[in-house]
C-alpha cells in the first residue's frame, strides 16, 4: 500500500537502547568511552562514572577483554600516543592492565545504575557476550578489529538485542558482509575513523537522513568532527573520557576528554541537535518576530491625500517598522478609491477603501 516502503523505513532506522529512542527526530545518545581509560581500576571507574551522569551523558561504555582470548603474539609492540610524546610497550601486558573481574564488573555495573548511566561493553570474545548477558546490557559494540569474526558477531545478534557495529576503517566487503549476518533492526553502525590526513575523516559515509541508524565514535579531542557527524544524520556519539591526559598511566588519555570539557561536549551536542531539528520555513522566534517587526517594512502614504482620491504608485512609500500591509500589496492598493483622508506617512489599511 501507499507510504508503507516510507513506514519500514522509519521503523527500521529506530533502535532502542536501555529505553532511548536512537533515531531521527529524537533526542541524541551521548556515551563515554573509559574501556581503556578505567586502566582497569575500581576507584577510577567509578570517578569517570560519576563525570558521566554529572555531565547528562546516557551511557558508559566499557571493553570487555580476555587478552589470551584474543592475540597469540603479547610481546607484539604497541605504540601510543601520550603527552609527552609516544610511547612502545608489549601489547599483552597493557591489555591485561585493562581488565576488570567480574565481580568488580558487577560492582561497575551497579554504579552505573546507582547513577542513572546505562552500562554496556565491547566483547572482544564469544564467552565475553555470555558474561555481559549475565549483567543484562541492553546492547552489545563489535570492534573494529572483529568484524570479521562472525562467531562473535553472531553470539551479540543472537541476544535479540542492538548491535553497535564500529566501522573504522572497514571495507564495502565487510559492510556487506555485516549486513549478512546482523539484520537491519539490530545493527546500528558506528563510524569511527582513524585519520592521519584530513581526507581520511570520510564523513561523507555517514548518510543517516535514510533508513539506516549511523553513530559516530571520535578519534580525538576535536569537536567539529562531532558537529559534521550530527549535521550528516549521526544520532549516537561516543567521545573518550579520562580523569587526566597529564596523570593517568595507559593509553587513550592524551585523546580523551577530562570531566569538565566532557560535559561542556555533552551540553554543545545537545544544543547543536535541537538547533538541527527541522521546522516549517518562516520566523522560529519570539526574537526574529520582534525584531521583523522593528526593522520589517510596510506600505505608508507618501502625502497627505482627501477621501476620493485615486492612489497611485507615487502615492505610496515602503517604510519601517513593520506590522502594516506587506509591500508586495502595492499594486493591488494602486487604483483603489480612499473612503476616508489619510496623513502623510500614515499606514495603508484595508479600512482605507471601500470593500
Amino acid at each position: 500500500p501507499p507510504g508503507s516502503a516510507d513506514a519500514d523505513a522509519a521503523s527500521s532506522s529506530m533502535i532502542t537502547i536501555g529505553g532511548h529512542q536512537v533515531g531521527q527526530d529524537e533526542p541524541l545518545f551521548l556515551q563515554a568511552e573509559l574501556g581503556v581509560t578505567a586502566n582497569g581500576d575500581l576507584a577510577t571507574a567509578y570517578q569517570l562514572i560519576d563525570a558521566v551522569a554529572a555531565a547528562g551523558a546516557d551511557a558508559a561504555k566499557f571493553i570487555l577483554t580476555n587478552p589470551e582470548a584474543i592475540t597469540t603474539a603479547p610481546d607484539e609492540p604497541f605504540t601510543f600516543e601520550t603527552v609527552e610524546g609516544p610511547r612502545t610497550v608489549p601489547i599483552g601486558p597493557l591489555l591485561h592492565e585493562t581488565t576488570f573481574t567480574p565481580p568488580e564488573w558487577q560492582k561497575i555495573r551497579d554504579y552505573c545504575h546507582h547513577c542513572g548511566v546505562l552500562f554496556f561493553a565491547t566483547a572482544d570474545c564469544e564467552e565475553g557476550v555470555d558474561f555481559l548477558e549475565s549483567l543484562n546490557v541492553p546492547a552489545h559494540k563489535i570492534s573494529a578489529w572483529d568484524l570479521q569474526h562472525y562467531p562473535l558477531v553472531r553470539r551479540m545478534v543472537q541476544t535479540g538485542k542492538p548491535v553497535l557495529i564500529d566501522m573504522g576503517p572497514a571495507t564495502l566487503a565487510e559492510m556487506y558482509g555485516i549486513a549478512a549476518v546482523c539484520p537491519k533492526e539490530q545493527r546500528l553502525l558506528v563510524h569511527s575513523p582513524h585519520p592521519i590526513q584530513g581526507r581520511e575523516w570520510q564523513l561523507s559515509r555517514i548518510w543517516g537522513q535514510d533508513d539506516y541508524a549511523w553513530g559516530f565514535s571520535s578519534p580525538g579531542r576535536e569537536g567539529w568532527a562531532d558537529f559534521v557527524a550530527l549535521g550528516r544524520g549521526a544520532r549516537l556519539f561516543e567521545k573518550r573520557l579520562t580523569l587526566s591526559r597529564s596523570d593517568m598511566r595507559g593509553h587513550h588519555h592524551a585523546a580523551s576528554l577530562e570531566p569538565r570539557e566532557f560535559s561542556e561536549w555533552v551540553s554543545s551536542m545537545r544544543h547543536a541537535s535541537v538547533a538541527l531539528a527541522e521546522r516549517p520555513f518562516g520566523i522560529l522566534s519570539a526574537l526574529s518576530r520582534e525584531e521583523r517587526r522593528r526593522w520589517g517594512r510596510s506600505l505608508y502614504y507618501r502625502r497627505a491625500l482627501p477621501a476620493g482620491s485615486r492612489v497611485v504608485s507615487s502615492d505610496l512609500s515602503i517604510l519601517r517598522p513593520a506590522g502594516g500591509l506587506a509591500p508586495d500589496v502595492a499594486r493591488t492598493i494602486e487604483g483603489r478609491i480612499l473612503v476616508r483622508p489619510v496623513t502623510e506617512r500614515g499606514p495603508v489599511s484595508w479600512d482605507d477603501f471601500a470593500a
